[in-house]
């Protein structure tokens, strides 16, 4: 298998798992929806800016979440004119990120937010919300962990 396959097989497993989780228990990722943000074991933010597997999922069900507390911005609210359920919010934009991580090719977290940004986020004023999102989950504007290097961390 070629490297190019590999990597598309690699992010369909991630799509099918985020998926999962989405269609499995919805709720628990709305309950969470601040932990990334309010992680503290013995003092230790062990989540924001790091690369985790929770970060990941919450940076990507932020961008899906219409009613999140933490952040003013979803994937569709630039697309749809129609009043729809907060339900079928998620759908659309669940739809919308899942075909988004099959196509892009992407094989990390920050070559699918540059990916998703080309795409998708062509307003100034969208720019501006992405940007909160990464911003608020410790993610630098290019869409890297910024805890990642050990010189980033505090």
């Amino acid at each position: 298998m070629g490297s190019i396959q590999i990597q598309r097989l690699v992010i369909r497993r991630a799509g099918r798992l985020f998926a999962g989780e989405f269609f499995a228990a919805p709720e628990s990722l709305a309950e969470r929806d601040t932990l990334v943000q309010e992680d503290d074991h013995q003092g230790v933010n062990r989540l924001f800016g790091k690369s985790t597997n929770l970060t990941v999922q919450q940076v990507l069900y932020d961008l899906l979440d219409t009613g999140s507390t933490d952040e003013a911005f979803h994937i569709s609210e630039r697309y749809l004119d129609e009043e729809r359920s907060e339900q079928a919010m998620h759908q659309v934009n669940f739809g919308i990120l899942y075909t988004l991580m099959l196509e892009s090719e992407a094989t990390t977290l920050q070559e699918f937010l540059t990916y998703l940004e080309d795409k998708y986020i062509v307003t100034a004023s969208d720019k501006e919300k992405f940007t909160e999102v990464l911003k608020i989950n410790g993610l630098a504007r290019d869409g890297s962990f910024s805890k990642a290097n050990p010189e980033n961390q505090e």
